[in-house]
């Protein structure tokens, strides 16, 4: 196992496990070239992409990066279910809410709804590897 970190403020990582993949979380839209790009590099299949939560430096790349491997299931918090879809977004604190309410028409996110909803610290196996779910809302 080894563990890809996406540089530059993203808040993405890669699992690169033997034979598949794991996105944890897909930044902003900005950084999906560089995970594709990486993705690319490691040339297996992404298995899963994780949401740990909703805020959109989290969710943004969600777009791009499935896009480019839409046979990887997306999963995420049932609490965050609602803020993929794209209808409403989720700030970090910290953040200015008004200038997000000009931003957002702008931003290029397209919705989504999780394959896989997890309602607690579910686990999930992949390779052998279990891995504890554990919703962070931040």
């Amino acid at each position: 196992m080894k563990i890809h970190i996406i540089s530059n403020y993203s808040n993405s990582y890669i699992i690169e496990l033997e034979k598949s993949a794991i996105l944890i979380d897909c930044g902003f839209d900005r950084k999906a070239t560089q995970i594709i790009k990486k993705l690319r590099e490691i040339n297996k299949p992404l298995n899963y992409i994780f949401i740990t939560h909703s805020h959109i430096d989290h969710i943004l790349g969600l777009y791009e990066v499935y896009k480019n491997f839409p046979y990887s299931k997306i999963v995420a918090h049932i609490n965050s279910a609602e803020y993929l879809t794209g209808k409403r977004f989720r700030l970090p604190k910290g953040y200015k809410k008004i200038f997000f309410e000009i931003l957002i028409p702008f931003l290029n996110y397209k919705g989504f709804r999780p394959h896989i909803a997890i309602f607690g610290d579910e686990e999930i196996e992949v390779e052998n590897l279990k891995i504890k779910l554990i919703h962070t809302p931040g």
